[in-house]
């Protein structure tokens, strides 16, 4: 694979849904491969927050669907901040109708096939059809395509027995011809999550005198659409080698015959398959090929998300190197199948990638650590990269400590624990990884593990800043790994433990922000605000560029609470403050410091304040006060203070609004520091607290 080992402890700040091109230099197979556990942050879709380099950088891998100058400018910022994570573009497997690059006849139809029975000229705003029967291709009220006398794309709102309505009368999707009573009219099949895929059947008629496919690629391989040397490597959002019944949301006929494949006597779904999969076998090949042409000397590797796979089933293995499971505990397969499919994958193939990306649904399920526990272990048990996002969509990413722990490379593959069904564990040579995915709650001792090939224990908990009543930092004698049975089973609950073989103490940076999933770290609190602090809709920060320090610290901008960008005030507005108060799970000393963005797209649109005022209290207590110069310093972290904070929620950062201009109130990070001599005796004042032009 293609993936550098990051650093760990005092690390850098670090960091397929389908086809995965690589386009890094050709390495040995051992320095391809991250130590466990190995992390992933997935958004197919395009860029959107200020400071997505920030958190991108913490994973080993990355995907997104940004392009142009401003995705490769954001690149650049993730890999001037870890320069080992490897970042996918996204391109997905589907095409648009009425996409000039797209020939009609590079499209799978359904099988209505239509005439009009009156002329229509350009502009009309309806057509009058012989009948709409089997006309409804799907459910999806914005995607209403269709296509009249082989080469006039329509949009369209609705439809009667006889008529279609709602037609634009000017644009792309309008009637841009005439059209005489008899001529042809017919429906792009639709797929589920894939939209609408170009035929890469043999049955197709050929582009240029060439299959479909290889039509298709020539034309993604265009570095004036898209430059995928920029990143190092090509990810497809949805990918198909073969097909299920429920990803149909119309009638299909490959063969133009005017019947459903699907029904037809002597086809069906095993026959669609069939010709599907003898267009992906020239596909993939021919893909392979034209990169290695276009990039002599760089390693093609190929992975797929098919959102789910088909245990045991041989044919991926042919073609690709790695898959992914789109979520964990949300599509057909339980956590013992997955990790079994996991296991069959990596005993066929060198080089094989696995990737589980789970998700929440609430800003309070961002708490549950027993469900990150169990998909985190869950991936342990084979080579997976874990990702924990918010949102179906996978829009936002969560930072929980079990990410900052080392384990590691394995030291023997995972197995079930004796005696207690699907309860797995695995031995690492800096610990051990324990996954209960039994749907019971069970008790797992030292006992249990100390016999079994791979041990070297004794081993410990660490001491963790997100819940240490579970990872208390103690000698591991035995666990409690909760654990229940539903329907389906794919939904049960399941647990998980990860061991270390020296004690250690794992605190995640504590990050408090404007929104709690966005911006602020599991545990936490989003910071509060006095009325005279008022929210902004940061929308310059959407498509800011990259390579500027104008960034309010947001994954996602949007103008509800989930994306607000950040708060500021202004001396005439009345006094105020903003407070950022973390949930302190490990007493010690932290280092604080604050993120700031520009107030307004440029430095003179406002006039920020030099001489933000601030205090620092640790346990109920004011410790420290000082300024803030917010006229310079945009878009990084700046160091307001090293304080010793107490276990609790009595200590905080507050930012008064009293400076002389605009005050920017965005994030304040606390990160734990495992070392540090602070200057503590009076009179001499700790150092780094000021910020000065």
């Amino acid at each position: 694979m293609l993936f550098m080992p990051r650093r760990r402890s005092g690390r850098l700040i670090p960091l397929l849904s389908l086809l995965v091109l690589a386009l890094v230099p050709a390495l040995p197979a051992q320095q391809y491969q991250p130590p466990y556990p190995r992390l992933v942050f997935q958004r197919p879709g395009g860029i959107a927050g200020g400071a997505l380099q920030y958190f991108i950088s913490r994973y080993d891998l990355a995907v997104h669907g940004g392009a142009g100058i401003n995705a490769y400018a954001l690149n650049d910022s993730i890999h001037a901040l870890n320069p080992n994570t490897v970042i996918l573009g996204t391109s997905r497997q589907g095409v648009w109708p009425g996409n000039p690059i797209w020939p009609p006849g590079c499209f799978v139809y359904s099988s209505y096939y239509g005439t009009l029975t009156a002329a229509a000229e350009p502009g009309a705003a309806e057509i009058r059809v012989d009948s709409t029967t089997g006309f409804k291709t799907n459910t999806i009220s914005d995607d209403l395509y269709a296509l009249i006398g082989g080469d006039d794309w329509i949009s369209f709102s609705g439809f009667t027995d006889s008529t279609i309505y709602g037609i634009p009368v000017s644009g792309d999707y309008a009637l841009n011809r005439s059209h005489a009573a008899g001529d042809s009219i017919k429906r792009p099949a639709r797929f589920q999550g894939f939209g609408y895929l170009h035929n890469v059947t043999p049955l197709a008629p050929l582009v240029n005198d060439m299959p479909v496919w290889a039509w298709y690629i020539d034309q993604r391989f265009n570095p004036a659409k898209q430059d995928f040397s920029r990143f190092n490597g090509l990810f497809y959002d949805s990918f198909r080698f073969f097909f299920w019944g429920d990803d149909f949301q119309s009638t299909l006929d490959l063969d133009h015959n005017h019947l459903d494949d699907l029904t037809e006597p002597g086809k069906g779904l095993a026959w669609f398959n069939e010709q599907w999969s003898a267009g992906i076998s020239g596909m993939l090949p021919y893909e392979r090929a034209k990169f290695a042409a276009l990039h002599p000397g760089k390693p093609v590797v190929v992975g797929i998300n098919m959102g789910s796979a088909q245990e045991g089933d041989p044919y991926p293995l042919r073609y690709c190197d790695g898959m992914e499971w789109e979520g964990f505990m949300r599509f057909a397969y339980t956590a013992p199948e997955l990790i079994r499919v996991n296991q069959l994958w990596e005993a066929a193939h060198d080089t094989v990638f696995t990737i589980i990306e789970d998700y929440v649904e609430k800003e309070t399920h961002s708490r549950d650590y027993k469900k990150i526990r169990y998909g985190l272990t869950a991936a342990l048990m084979s080579g997976a990269y874990y990702g924990m996002t918010f949102g179906n969509e996978y829009s936002m990413s969560l930072w929980y400590d079990e990410f900052d722990v080392d384990l590691g490379y394995p030291s023997a593959p995972a197995r079930a624990i004796p005696g207690q069904g699907d309860v797995y564990v695995r031995f690492f040579d800096k610990g051990a990884a324990i996954c209960n995915a039994s749907g019971q709650i069970v008790t797992i001792t030292d006992a249990m593990l100390s016999g079994l090939p791979g041990y070297q224990g004794p081993y410990h908990r660490f001491l963790g800043g997100q819940k240490p009543s579970f990872n208390d930092g103690q000698p591991f004698g035995s666990v409690e790994l909760q654990g229940e049975t539903l329907t389906p089973a794919k939904n049960n609950i399941g647990d998980g433990i990860i061991l270390l073989s020296r004690p250690d103490t794992v605190v995640a940076d504590i990050i408090v922000g404007t929104c709690y999933f966005n911006d602020t770290s599991p545990g936490s609190a989003r910071a509060q605000f006095d009325p005279v602090f008022r929210p902004i809709y940061d929308k310059a920060n959407e498509t800011v560029d990259f390579a500027s320090r104008n960034r309010c610290f947001s994954q996602w901008v949007s103008s509800d609470s989930t994306g607000i960008g950040y708060y500021y005030s202004a001396p005439a507005l009345g006094k105020g403050w903003a407070t950022f108060r973390p949930t302190i799970g490990v007493a010690g000393w932290y280092e604080i410091c604050e993120w700031h963005p520009m107030v307004g797209e440029t430095p003179s649109a406002y006039q920020e304040a030099e001489d933000v005022p601030f205090e620092a209290w640790a346990g109920g207590v004011k410790k420290l006060t000082g300024i803030i110069d917010q006229t310079g310093n945009y878009g990084r972290w700046n160091r307001v203070a090293i304080l010793y904070l107490p276990a609790g929620t009595s200590s905080c950062l507050r930012i008064s609004n009293q400076g002389n201009g605009y005050v920017a109130a965005d994030a304040v990070r606390f990160r734990y520091l495992k070392r540090v001599t602070p200057d503590v005796i009076p009179p001499h004042r700790p150092e780094g607290l000021q910020l000065i032009r």
